[in-house]
């Protein structure tokens, strides 16, 4: 009896200390949404001030952005996944964590993945040609890859020779090319026909194309239309039940789809565009169907047992090839400890970015239903840096400097982007303020004598001057946003 009493007790003091343990890292969860809630940071902060912390909603109202959903990892498990605004600007429908937003750039790992798992089963080869399996349409034989064939790593790999042409999406409900028209540049496609424009494995330029070209290899490997493929070999096994490569999407998925916005925070025309080359920007998804993904990949790297990939095909998707491509993702670092996986999704309307820490079993995915979104998942990802203690996504400390006058004068005027849209450049010190036509008055500061960036929102502008040594035109660089303006006065 005395035994059995003992047992009992233990058996009650484990069960205290396992409940304790579970209010402990629910607290601790609680703690990190909350930090992440209201702690994004700016990409810059001044030497002599601290980092001011911004409130989740307040930014998303600042970029127009309706809706973000995030999901974390930790410890190689989903830790949290919470979703923020309306699926619509100015609707009321809540967005949630099982809403769908479309992942651009983000469609491609999983991609990859299905090609991994056609070489684990001896029906594609990474360094073989692909000319070889392609029937329907085939690489050219002409040009930068008269030589050097194309190959599937290559492809994986953004080092297979294509340029980084932004293929085209059509307006939902609209009639739009299918994957063999956008290959051969044929109407209504409205891209020219895709091929390489360099010598195939000299560096990696990431390239939607390359991925169109992917889809019809798999399609023709896998002898099975591409969304049922991709369920088959990788959305079933990875466990991404909210995911599809339809397009268009069915009636029962669009009920659950976020609309697309500008940056003006004007919805998308039907919401969203159809893009034909799914492997390259086709994938709808949840920040939490892109995580159990980066954890199926991660785990299986770490040689746990897998359903999607054995050890040597995931380690591939992890370590890089050419340039810091690895097969479908961006692979900074080279040893174990230091490795950050990453890559960032857009499509007209919708901004994205997966980012994963193998060593610490840590991954994030931030998904947003408005372009402006590319800053705002930064900022967020700042907040993620400070509640997880990552060494990535800083924010930058500058000096206040200034600049002589006379410097300054040069600098002050008009400049034209189009003739519609002028960017008024004015003084006020320490900085310069430049005010675009229709838009609120940005300051920016001083980085360089020609060089000047903004913390809000984050901007840089570098002026140029012709023969003459007169200021002529400046560059203004938002983002992946790069525009010219030439002085007109």
């Amino acid at each position: 009896m005395k035994t059995r009493n003992m047992i009992v007790l233990f058996v009650l003091a484990a069960a205290g200390m396992s409940a304790a343990s579970c209010d402990s890292r629910a607290a601790l969860t609680r703690k990190r949404i909350k930090g992440v809630e209201k702690g994004l940071l700016h990409a810059y902060y001044f030497k002599s001030r601290k980092p001011q912390p911004l409130n989740l909603q307040d930014r998303m109202a600042f970029y127009r952005v309706p809706a973000v959903s995030i999901a974390v990892v930790d410890g190689l498990r989903l830790e949290w996944a919470r979703a923020y605004g309306t699926k619509t600007a100015g609707a009321v429908d809540p967005a949630t964590p099982e809403t769908l937003f479309q992942a651009g750039a983000l469609s491609q790992p999983p991609a990859a993945a299905a090609a991994l798992r056609l070489v684990e089963q001896w029906r594609l080869g990474l360094d073989a040609d692909v000319n070889a399996v392609l029937r329907r349409w085939r690489v050219p034989g002409t040009g930068p890859a008269a030589r050097i064939p194309v190959t599937l790593g290559g492809l994986l790999s953004h080092s297979a020779g294509f340029g980084d042409l932004v293929l085209a999406g059509t307006p939902r409900g609209k009639f739009g090319p299918d994957l063999l028209q956008v290959l051969n540049g044929e109407p209504p496609a409205v891209n020219p026909a895709l091929r390489p424009v360099i010598e195939p494995g000299t560096r990696d330029i990431p390239a939607e194309s390359g991925f169109a070209v992917l889809e019809e290899l798999l399609v023709e490997a896998g002898g099975k239309p591409f969304p049922s493929l991709m369920k088959e070999t990788v959305l079933d096994p990875a466990g991404m039940t909210l995911s599809s490569y339809e397009s268009p999407l069915p009636e029962e998925w669009r009920r659950r789809a976020a609309s697309g916005h500008l940056r003006d925070g004007r919805m998308i025309e039907g919401g969203w565009l159809d893009y034909p080359a799914r492997a390259a920007k086709g994938l709808w998804t949840t920040p939490s169907d892109l995580a159990v993904f980066g954890i199926a990949v991660m785990e299986a790297a770490m040689e746990k047992p897998s359903r999607l990939l054995g050890a040597t095909a995931a380690r591939a998707m992890l370590t890089p090839k050419v340039g810091v491509h690895g097969l479908g993702f961006v692979v900074e670092g080279r040893t174990r400890d230091k490795l950050l996986i990453s890559l960032e999704g857009r499509t007209n309307g919708f901004s994205s970015m997966l980012v994963m820490i193998p060593d610490k079993g840590q991954a994030a995915v931030v998904m947003a239903n408005g372009e402006s979104g590319e800053f705002l998942i930064v900022e967020i990802l700042r907040a993620l840096s400070a509640a997880y203690e990552w060494p990535y996504f800083k924010p930058e400390e500058k000096p206040l400097y200034r600049l002589d006058p006379a410097v300054i004068r040069d600098y002050l005027g008009r400049y034209r982007v189009t003739p519609e849209y002028i960017l008024e450049v004015a003084a006020e010190d320490p900085c310069l303020v430049i005010t675009p036509t229709g838009q609120a008055p940005t300051k920016f500061y001083v980085d360089s004598q020609a060089v000047f960036f903004s913390i809000d929102p984050p901007a840089r502008v570098r002026f140029q001057r012709d023969a003459a040594g007169r200021v002529d035109r400046l560059i203004l660089v938002q983002g992946r946003s790069i525009q010219e303006a030439l002085r007109i006065d």
